[in-house]
């Protein structure tokens, strides 16, 4: 402890030096707890690759640090970046910074899996991706997923817990939970999570994305509806809520009703797009596309359905599920009307009856606040730019150019 006092005195003395004798008397205040005498304990995750600078990050976030630059100085001191184990650490607002390190330098509380989620998955491509938990059930999850209901003793429906998951999913709906699994990056306890778990934890992320509580406490208005629509997160460069854009764009009071709709939405976009920046252009061509069709605008293009390549991909790929694994197959030179399914937008003068995968945040985004558009086709070229067009004409010749 000595050569550590030492060594944070050090430090100080450093700090004195650049910034003078008023900074050396705030930095000689930094180490010391947060909250003396407290015994509040929070999670911290060290994930794949994190170093003292990230740990520092997070630590000052989450307010159990006064001064992140002087953690990093000392972490680094202390080769705390050779000695990270990924895991979860149980730290204190009481702890000094030599305490904290030296948890750190101990072994998690938990040992985790990393499992990536990418965006656009539909809900069959989920139990690949967690085939390394030794306690997840893919037979379990896919009913989960289908049902939206759990299966304790009690068949808790999910939509009890998360009031943003629909009560009853609409006709023809295929899986409960589609598009409602937002694809991150977790972390999971080897020893105990399992497939309620994983399910848990991603409608536990989308709704923090929903209604973001606080920095130490993300999760603490998502399951209250009250209280999510009182801290609803905003449309992307307005004071407007999502939820308020949600219904006005879909023309509706009822709140998961909107939110379905711009799961939807945004599922047919996390599908169509290379870059996230063409979020919004995409999905307003789909938004135009839709309002035509129900004559709430003039029809730009001529076309009689909403003409969404992924929905006949998604039902084709539901009718006869790929033996290869290889789900969104091209489609090739099929006949795009021949797939008889109410998801398939050639079929139908609608949007599906659900979501068909899971789009990032960026993409909920566009889809809860969409605008009409002058423009009614889309193409990607062979660089993933995305060339927009007014007419049927103008959108073949954009898919004919030339590769340069």
């Amino acid at each position: 402890m000595k050569r550590a006092a030492l060594v944070v005195t050090i430090l100080f003395a450093l700090v004195a030096f650049g910034v003078g004798f008023a900074g050396a008397t705030v930095a000689l205040d930094v180490s010391r707890p947060v909250t003396d005498g407290s015994t509040a304990k929070v999670n911290i995750v060290v994930a794949d690759g994190d170093t003292s600078t990230d740990i520092a990050n997070k630590l000052e976030q989450a307010g159990l640090i006064r001064n992140a630059l002087v953690f990093r100085l000392f972490a680094r001191y202390k080769h705390l970046d050779t000695n990270l184990k990924k895991g979860t650490y149980d730290i204190s607002p009481g702890m000094t910074m030599d305490q904290i390190i030296a948890r750190f330098e101990g072994a998690p509380m938990v040992e985790h899996i990393t499992v990536l989620v990418p965006p656009g998955s539909r809900a069959t491509q989920y139990p690949a991706y967690f085939a390394q938990l030794p306690n997840f059930n893919a037979d379990n999850f896919m009913k989960i997923a289908a049902s939206g209901v759990l299966l304790d003793d009690a068949k808790t429906p999910l939509s009890t817990k998360y009031w943003f998951v629909p009560t009853q999913p609409a006709k023809y709906v295929k899986y409960a939970l589609e598009g409602y699994l937002f694809p991150d990056t977790y972390f999971f306890d080897k020893q105990k999570d399992n497939e309620t778990t994983v399910i848990e934890r991603m409608l536990d992320t989308l709704g923090q994305h929903l209604c973001p509580g606080p920095d130490d406490n993300p999760g603490a208005y998502f399951k209250d509806k009250a209280q999510c629509l009182a801290h609803a997160a905003k449309v992307k460069g307005s004071n407007t809520d999502i939820f308020t854009a949600m219904k006005k764009a879909y023309s509706t009071t009822d709140d998961v009703k909107a939110l379905n709709t711009a799961l939807i939405f945004g599922s047919l976009t996390v599908r169509e797009i290379k870059n996230l920046g063409d979020a919004p252009g995409v999905t307003n061509v789909y938004y135009t596309r839709w309002m035509a069709l129900q004559g709430k605008t003039a029809n730009l293009g001529d076309i009689g359905n909403m003409g969404a390549d992924p929905t006949t991909q998604y039902a084709r790929d539901s009718l006869n599920p790929p033996k290869d694994g290889k789900w969104w197959a091209p489609l090739g030179n099929i006949d795009l009307g021949s797939i008889k399914d109410p998801y398939n937008a050639y079929v139908t003068s609608s949007i599906p009856p659900g979501p068909i995968a899971a789009p990032l945040w960026d993409e909920i985004l566009a889809a809860a606040n969409p605008s009409i558009s002058k423009y009614f086709y889309f193409v990607q070229d062979c660089h993933g730019t995305t060339l927009y067009a007014t007419t049927q004409a103008q959108h073949d010749a954009n898919a004919n150019k030339p590769c340069s």
